[in-house]
């Protein structure tokens, strides 16, 4: 995905039900985050459908249990999940069970009205891991 071209369809109003926010620049993640914030939900939506998660502090169920919640008072969910180490070969420094076969399965039929956003500080991605194909 094109950095430059995926921001220009989000300020559109063109969604992905999923994306990945791949690399180390910080700078460019936040920018991002705040694109996909302003873009998808109006300020008074944003108490009520609007979450972001460390997955290095919270398991992935949590985070799947709000993104497949309808949303309140609006028409569109924002989930952000931060630092999916799930996706690395690095080791976490504290042990959280992620529940992956529930993201599998998320993954594979997201609903339309979430949009679920990973942003992963990380040079590169396990190639490995079955998961990442989504």
């Amino acid at each position: 995905m094109n950095y430059t071209a995926e921001m220009a369809k989000i300020t559109k109003g063109q969604f992905s039900p999923v994306y990945l926010f791949l690399g180390t620049e910080s700078y460019l993640a936040d920018s991002a985050k705040q694109t996909l914030i302003q873009a998808t939900l109006a300020e008074d939506e944003r108490d009520l459908n609007f979450g972001i998660y460390d997955m290095e502090e919270v398991p992935v169920g949590v985070a799947l249990d709000d993104a497949e919640s309808v949303p309140f008072f609006g028409d569109k969910r924002l989930v952000i999940m931060d630092r999916p180490n799930f996706f690395t070969a690095e080791k976490s420094k504290q042990k959280i069970d992620h529940d992956l076969v529930w993201l599998e399965n998320y993954l594979k039929n997201p609903p339309d009205f979430t949009i679920l956003a990973f942003f992963a500080p990380y040079e590169k991605l396990d190639e490995r891991k079955k998961l990442r194909n989504f």
